[in-house]
C-alpha cells in the first residue's frame, strides 16, 4: 500500500524499477486522486532496436504509407485510406484495424500532444476494442534515442487509464506491432 499523500512506498518504487527496464506491464494502484477516490492506472514500457537512424524510425510513425506496413498485432491490417496523420501539436491521426480472420474492423483516433522530430512523439490512443469515450484513451510517449552511426533505440511508453486487467492484450498487441515495425528495417 502507499504512503500518504499518494508518495509509493519503497516497495512498489523498486518494483516499477524492474517492470521498466524490462518492459514489463507495470500496474500502479491505490492512488488518491484530489477527491480521495482511489485511481488505478497501467504503464507499459517496450522497447526496439533499429538498424537504421533515428530520423527514418520517426518518420514511419507519421508516414501512412509505411503505417499501413505495420500498423496493428499480428491478424490484422490496417487499410492505406484508413489514416489520417496531422503530426503536429493539437494535429489528429485516425486508423482504422481490419481483422485478417473475419474482416471486423477497428477503429481508432488520437490527438498529438507533441512532436518533436526526431527526437519524441506524444499522443493519445483511443483503445479499438474501448467505448472511444476520452477518459478510456491513454497516453503513449514514444522516444526516439540514436544509439551510434544509423542505429537508434525506440522506447514506447503507455500510461492507461481506469482499472484495466494485465488480460485485456494491449501489451501483447503493441509488442506484435513494435515487432512488425522492425521488421521493416
Amino acid at each position: 500500500m502507499g504512503r500518504a499523500h499518494g508518495f509509493p512506498d519503497p516497495l512498489s518504487q523498486r518494483r516499477a524499477g524492474l517492470d521498466d527496464r524490462f518492459g514489463h506491464a507495470q500496474f500502479h494502484r491505490n492512488r488518491n486522486d484530489r477527491q480521495g477516490a482511489i485511481v488505478s492506472t497501467r504503464e507499459i514500457t517496450l522497447v526496439r532496436h533499429f538498424d537504421a537512424p533515428r530520423e527514418l524510425v520517426f518518420q514511419a510513425w507519421l508516414d501512412p504509407a509505411q503505417l499501413t506496413q505495420w500498423s496493428g498485432p499480428d491478424g490484422f491490417t490496417c487499410p492505406p485510406d484508413s489514416f489520417v496523420v496531422e503530426p503536429h501539436a493539437g494535429g489528429r491521426y485516425d486508423a482504422v484495424m481490419v481483422s485478417d480472420t473475419d474482416g471486423a474492423s477497428y477503429p481508432t483516433r488520437g490527438v498529438f500532444r507533441e512532436v518533436d522530430e526526431p527526437e519524441r512523439l506524444v499522443f493519445t490512443w483511443g483503445d479499438p476494442t474501448g467505448d472511444g469515450s476520452p477518459e478510456r484513451e491513454s497516453v503513449i510517449t514514444v522516444t526516439f534515442e540514436e544509439t551510434a552511426s544509423d542505429k537508434t533505440t525506440m522506447t514506447f511508453h503507455l500510461l492507461a487509464p481506469g482499472s484495466l486487467s494485465a488480460e485485456d492484450g494491449a501489451r501483447e498487441g503493441w509488442s506484435q506491432t513494435l515487432d512488425r515495425l522492425v521488421a521493416l528495417f
